[in-house]
């Protein structure tokens, strides 16, 4: 399975920081969005998540990323990540 093939709404999060120890801070941002918490994130059967930053992040960091998003939607919703 694709996320694209999956049907529905499609929304964007946009989370922004200056520095790696306040990722937390632009993840939330992201995840609160107006039109990410109108959609219902729970209920998402693909999602695509983009992680651009001038430093290389840690891998700490970076799962800490994926699985946030992976708590709040489906178990069965397919999920990738880049960076």
């Amino acid at each position: 399975m694709r996320v694209m093939d999956t049907q529905g709404d499609a929304v964007l999060g946009v989370g922004k920081c200056n520095d790696e120890n306040e990722l937390q801070i632009a993840l939330e941002q992201a995840l609160s969005n107006p039109l990410v918490s109108s959609a219902g994130m729970a209920s998402s059967s693909g999602v695509i998540i983009q992680i651009n930053c001038k430093d290389e992040i840690s891998l700490g960091n970076y799962n800490f990323i994926t699985d946030t998003v992976r708590q709040r939607v489906s178990p069965s919703a397919l999920v990738i990540c880049g960076a």
